[in-house]
C-alpha cells in the first residue's frame, strides 16, 4: 500500500510534491478553499449551537430517523458506536498503518498515512471545545438506544475519525489500481457512521454534515502542509 499497476507509478509524499510544483497555476486553491470551510464550519457551529428553532428543527429529524429504528439496525448503530469509538479508533488507526509499512515498506508512507487521519480526527475535538453545543436531550428522544455520551455535540468525533480514514487511504492510494474501490468504500463508510450517529440519537444531523465537511477540509490542509513541509525535509 500503495499498491501499483502496471501502467500506475505509486503515490509517495515526494512525489507528491513534485506533481503539485510541476501545477503552480491555482495550486493554492484547494487548500484556500479547506482553511474557508474549517472557520466557515466552526462559526456555524456556534449559530446552530445558540439556535433554539434549529436544534428543534435538527431535533425533530433526530426522532424521524429514530421512529424507523429496527433490531438488526439497532445492532449495527450499537457496534459502530463501539468501532469507531476512540479506543478502538486509535487501534484501528495503528493496525491499518502496521498494514500500510508491510505493503509500501516505507516508513515516510506510514507516518503520512497517520498525519492524514490522526491531525484531523483530534481537529474535531478542539472545534467540540470551542463550541460547547450540548447533545440531543435524551428525554426528548422517541427510541433511546444508548446512553447520551457527556462530551460535547458539534462537530461529531466518531463520522471525523472514520471520514479522515476513509480520506487517508484514499490520497494514500491515489495511484494505485485500488484507487477506485477505495472511494466507493470511504464513500460508503462515511455515511452510514453519520447516519448511525443520528440514529442513536446522539448527535445532531448538522454535527454529523459539518464532521463530514470539516473532515475533507482538514484532510486537504493536513495533506498540504504535509507535501510542503514536511516531504521534502524527509526526502533531503
Amino acid at each position: 500500500m500503495p499498491i501499483p499497476d502496471e501502467t500506475r507509478e505509486p503515490m509517495t509524499p515526494l512525489r507528491l510534491v513534485q506533481e503539485k510544483q510541476a501545477r503552480p497555476v491555482g495550486r493554492h486553491l484547494p487548500l484556500g478553499l479547506s482553511v474557508v470551510a474549517v472557520i466557515a464550519v466552526t462559526i456555524a457551529g456556534f449559530l446552530v449551537s445558540s439556535s433554539p428553532a434549529w436544534t428543534s428543527v435538527d431535533l425533530a429529524i433526530v426522532n424521524a430517523v429514530g421512529g424507523t429504528q429496527t433490531g438488526f439496525a439497532d445492532g449495527i448503530a450499537v457496534g459502530i458506536n463501539w468501532v469507531f469509538g476512540p479506543p478502538m479508533a486509535v487501534l484501528i488507526t495503528l493496525l491499518v498503518a502496521a498494514s500500510v509499512l508491510a505493503f509500501s515498506r516505507r516508513l515516510v508512507t506510514t507516518v503520512w498515512f497517520v498525519f492524514l487521519v490522526a491531525v484531523p480526527w483530534l481537529g474535531s475535538d478542539v472545534i467540540k471545545l470551542l463550541v460547547h453545543r450540548v447533545r440531543p436531550n435524551f428525554p426528548a428522544l422517541v427510541h433511546p438506544i444508548i446512553a447520551t455520551p457527556t462530551s460535547w455535540s458539534f462537530p461529531s468525533g466518531h463520522t471525523a475519525f472514520a471520514a479522515s480514514l476513509s480520506l487517508a487511504l484514499i490520497v494514500i492510494l491515489w495511484k494505485s489500481r485500488w484507487h477506485r474501490l477505495t472511494v466507493v468504500a470511504g464513500v460508503v463508510l462515511g455515511l452510514t457512521v453519520a447516519v448511525s450517529r443520528v440514529y442513536l440519537g446522539v448527535h445532531y444531523p448538522t454535527d454529523v454534515l459539518a464532521s463530514l465537511v470539516y473532515s475533507v477540509a482538514a484532510v486537504t490542509i493536513v495533506n498540504s502542509a504535509w507535501a510542503g513541509l514536511i516531504a521534502p525535509r524527509w526526502s533531503r
